[in-house]
């Protein structure tokens, strides 16, 4: 099981995806999302097996709890399946949040951020997490932002069980992205080398060295 501490991953999933999908609030009656989509909750597009609608009927906080969840096993099925190298539970955390709210594309094309992790390029594949930042065909600065944030989860830079080290981070990266500001360069090359790069070798060392 590639989630080394599944509890772990999920506590720090939960306030994750609640911030990124609404902004932390609740949301019982539907709400279209950025690309017109009826949603409900935490970024539900589904309830009781049926698509969202402006006539779905409110939920309750408890309801959207439990769907959160079997929203998040459907994450992990998707991780179990397709990485095998050990996740800690903030790169749990990280890629919880993509696979939630991309589906599970990244985990399963080449060279996506699944390959990239099986091939043990992890800053590259931090990397990769930036490249899914569209919705309906445009780049969307909130979608930049939050792919932003996966990024520095996934490297250890901070922490979604913080609450107000996750708000900063994220009113921070909202910021540069509001501000036309770009990620750190993304690393393109897929090629799973024996070596990280100096760039990979650069931000790795941050992440174990932050005082460096």
């Amino acid at each position: 099981m590639p989630i080394s501490n599944l509890p772990a991953a999920l506590t720090a999933a939960r306030p994750l995806v609640r911030l990124m999908e609404n902004g932390g609030r609740f949301y019982a009656h539907p709400y279209p999302d950025a690309k017109g989509v009826w949603t409900i909750g935490t970024g539900h597009t589904r309830w009781n097996g049926a698509p969202v609608t402006a006539s779905t009927p409110p939920i309750t906080p408890a309801q959207d709890d439990a769907a959160l969840d079997v929203d998040l096993a459907a994450c992990v099925a998707a991780i179990n399946a397709h990485v095998q190298r050990l996740l800690d539970p903030l790169q749990s955390a990280a890629l919880l949040d993509l696979i939630y709210n991309v589906g599970p594309h990244p985990v399963i094309i080449p060279g996506g951020v699944g390959a990239l992790i099986n091939a043990g390029r992890m800053a590259l594949a931090a990397n990769n997490f930036t490249l899914w930042n569209m919705a309906g065909g445009h780049v969307l600065p909130d979608l930049v932002a939050r792919r932003a944030l996966e990024r520095e989860i996934f490297l250890g830079f901070t922490d979604p069980t913080d609450a107000a080290a996750l708000m900063s981070a994220w009113v921070r990266l909202r910021a540069n992205a509001a501000n036309g500001l770009k990620s750190p360069p993304v690393i393109s090359n897929p090629a799973a080398a024996s070596q990280p790069t100096q760039d990979e070798a650069d931000i790795l060392m941050n992440r174990y060295n932050p005082g460096a």
